[in-house]
């Protein structure tokens, strides 16, 4: 099964697509988080250094690659240093893989797949909001929790608008949360060739995560 595979897990607003504010979420869903965890679980997952650093910590049985311009600073990090304080430093280094660029997380991620036959075959992007804007063409699907949230809500970062001919919605499944709106969606990208093989074993794995998500009873990650 293909290793190259790219998935963006992203939740935003219905209204104005934010996905953050000063680094943070700006809503509260345990459903969501559920949904995360299951999703990327046993994965490599590329990520830029801020959205690392508003993570509460290192997500267990996720390898994150890191796109930073400065891989020393990143690893010199007090965010670093308190995961390994926590974590112990071996399961840092096995866990953290700092990369200078998106074509270096890209083949990082699938090196990572290729050594690790117990991680999922895909490669998830979870942001932030540059690197969701560079890497869209080259996504294959999106997992999208799309959230009903106060049209005045407070945000700095967005998700990008999907064109209408390049993207087709595949599944859509309705929920609340904590007075919340959810719509979990999976979005194919029609200027990629069909992944007949892989497309059960995703819709599979986002109906798992939704059942785990109704489950939820908090925002442990």
């Amino acid at each position: 099964m293909t290793t190259n595979l790219m998935i963006a897990v992203v939740a935003y607003t219905k209204i104005s697509r934010a996905i953050g504010f000063q680094g943070q979420i700006p809503w509260r869903s345990p459903k969501d988080f559920k949904f995360f965890r299951t999703i990327t679980l046993n994965s490599a997952m590329i990520v830029g250094k801020n959205t690392l650093y508003s993570l509460p910590k290192l997500l267990p049985h996720r390898h994150h690659v890191v796109v930073t311009q400065n891989t020393n600073n990143l690893i010199n990090s007090s965010w670093v240093t308190e995961q390994k304080n926590r974590l112990g430093e071996e399961t840092v280094c096995r866990y953290l893989h700092p990369v200078i660029s998106l074509t270096h997380a890209k083949n990082k991620a699938i090196q990572i797949i290729e050594q690790k036959p117990e991680l999922q075959r895909f490669i998830y992007v979870i942001g932030g909001a540059l690197i969701y804007h560079q890497l869209l063409p080259d996504l294959s699907y999106i997992i999208a929790t799309e959230i009903d949230c106060p049209i005045d809500i407070q945000a700095d970062r967005y998700f990008p608008k999907l064109p209408t001919e390049n993207w087709h919605q595949c599944e859509r499944y309705s929920t609340k949360d904590d007075g919340l709106g959810l719509d979990f969606c999976l979005y194919q990208n029609q200027l990629k060739p069909p992944h007949d093989q892989i497309y059960p074993d995703l819709v599979q794995l986002f109906y798992s995560a939704i059942r785990q998500a109704e489950q939820a009873t908090n925002s442990e990650n």
